[in-house]
């Protein structure tokens, strides 16, 4: 095992692309029961049937204003297969869930002793029937006395699920360690353990989604927090591989910009894999004024890859990612001036090619309130974004309501997977000045012809009626930037993207 070490810091700012607006195929609320309550959404997860499972945190009546939980489930075209809840005294609070197996696991913490916030929490995980939402078991794991707990992240694998989050086995503000476990399917205990700094007050987190392979579990999150809300500031991101059958260190890394100054924020805050490469989104503290999203790759013996930053005059965080069909999807919220189009902070879901971290696109999502989305599924030729919204919900108010949207990923990368697969036109040359020709050889001869900007505007259509092989169009007189060509043939629809450079 070797000591922590830090990864050199490959800055890349953002690339100048028109801000789009992000258009749901649909959407999903959900709001406390009580006046004035609050509620969250920090979890969903996607089944190979398109089905969706979300699962929320809200007050209710029935427990005096503390947090029960109502998980859902969707199928793809958003129609209610069923809802369920799971309540008691204190405060069931729900932050993650995992459908890839066949049963529904939903994680989070659980209170049970009044005052709920100032007494021991609990990791919480529920085992759920996917077919009725049943609860067939649940668990209440503590790691130490008084202490906080929390499940962030849930793996099932052949040999037991796999957990991790956060722990606390000594007393005092802020003594925190990343938990982890390895549960049996009655949701016994096989492994428990922690990794951290036992120094006073020095805070370590999991958080966001967990990558097991065949030999190791890879775990990132906070390193040496010690200050500000639950030592989140002053310290590192860092990403451990552990050893998968008894959750030995085997190496860690700590990377991003080290700064000097006060609530210097760096956190890894979600985390996802393509099987060969894992994949890291969080926070990261660029300037003394500055806080920005970050996504950064690694290869499995924990060396960097690339990092890249997205920001602007403002925060910017991201703790949403999944990596689908080559592309890294990430979703979070900003309040940079230029990015937002409605509240103080809207939440936003960009879109990196994985060889090299270039941004692809971004979109923007939101109101008159605030908006962030905490995690994404995807599924085909979809994505689902679970989130929360409220007012003024970074700086003191409140968390209104839980929301979850599917989005069409051709809005961000301009082709779907059936249209990649048919290929029936391509355009060239791409990029052009604007004068472009249309391969329509493969098409029938009837198609439509329909062109949109960035935010989804259309701009241009035309239907071809008569049999041609390549059709012109001169776009020059729109400005410079992505726009993206849709063709329509034989009840098949195809995306590319156009880039128009002058």
């Amino acid at each position: 095992m070797r000591p922590l070490i830090i990864t050199s810091l490959v800055v890349c700012s953002l690339q100048a692309f028109p801000q789009g607006f992000l258009n749901p195929l649909w959407t999903k609320t959900h709001k406390a029961t009580i006046t004035n309550g609050q509620c969250e959404g920090w979890g969903v997860d996607t089944d190979p049937s398109g089905n969706v499972y979300w699962p929320v945190s809200f007050d209710s009546v029935n427990t005096s204003k503390q947090y029960d939980i109502a998980t859902y489930k969707f199928d793809a075209n958003g129609n209610p297969q069923w809802k369920t809840y799971f309540s008691g005294a204190g405060i069931q609070h729900a932050f993650v869930c995992n459908a890839k197996d066949t049963f529904l696991y939903v994680g989070g913490r659980e209170n049970k002793v009044n005052p709920y916030f100032n007494t021991e929490c609990n990791m919480l995980l529920l085992k759920m029937n996917k077919n009725n939402g049943m609860l067939a078991k649940s668990a209440n794991i503590g790691f130490g006395s008084s202490g906080y707990d929390e499940l962030d992240a849930i793996e099932p694998r052949n040999d037991g699920i796999y957990c991790g989050g956060w722990a606390q086995i000594t007393t005092g503000v802020g003594n925190y360690e990343m938990g982890f476990l390895r549960l049996n399917y009655n949701l016994g205990i096989l492994n428990q353990t922690t990794f951290g700094d036992p120094s006073p007050g020095s805070a370590e987190h999991q958080d966001g989604h967990m990558v097991v392979d065949n030999t190791h579990i890879f775990a990132a999150g906070l390193w040496n927090g010690n200050s500000w809300i639950n030592n989140c500031c002053d310290g590192r991101a860092i990403v451990g591989k552990f050893q998968r059958n008894n959750f030995a260190l085997t190496d860690t890394a700590v990377f991003g910009p080290s700064l000097s100054s006060a609530n210097d924020n760096q956190n890894a805050l979600g985390m996802a894999t393509d099987g060969n490469y894992i994949y890291l989104t969080g926070m990261a503290q660029t300037s003394s004024v500055n806080i920005d999203m970050f996504v950064a790759k690694f290869d499995k013996n924990l060396n960097q890859k690339w990092i890249k930053y997205f920001g602007g005059t403002g925060g910017d965080v991201a703790r949403a990612i999944t990596v689908h069909n080559g592309y890294v999807l990430v979703g979070g919220g900003t309040n940079s001036t230029g990015y937002t189009v409605g509240g103080a902070y809207d939440a936003f879901l960009a879109v990196y090619d994985t060889a090299a971290g270039n941004l692809i696109n971004y979109k923007v999502y939101g109101g008159t309130k605030d908006e962030e989305f905490r995690d994404i599924a995807a599924e085909g030729a979809f994505a689902c974004l679970a989130g929360t919204r409220g007012t003024n919900m970074f700086s003191g108010g409140t968390s209104d309501e839980a929301f979850l949207v599917k989005v069409d990923l051709a809005q961000l990368v301009g082709e779907q997977e059936h249209g990649a697969a048919l290929n029936r036109f391509r355009i060239f040359p791409n990029p052009s000045d604007g004068e472009i020709s249309i391969d329509l050889s493969l098409a029938s001869a009837n198609a439509e012809i329909f062109i949109s900007d960035i935010t989804g505007r259309r701009i241009y259509d035309h239907t071809i009626s008569n049999r041609t092989n390549t059709f012109e169009l001169d776009l020059s007189f729109y400005p410079a930037g992505i726009y993206f060509c849709e063709i329509v043939s034989d009840g098949e629809r195809e995306i590319r993207k156009l880039v128009i450079t002058h």
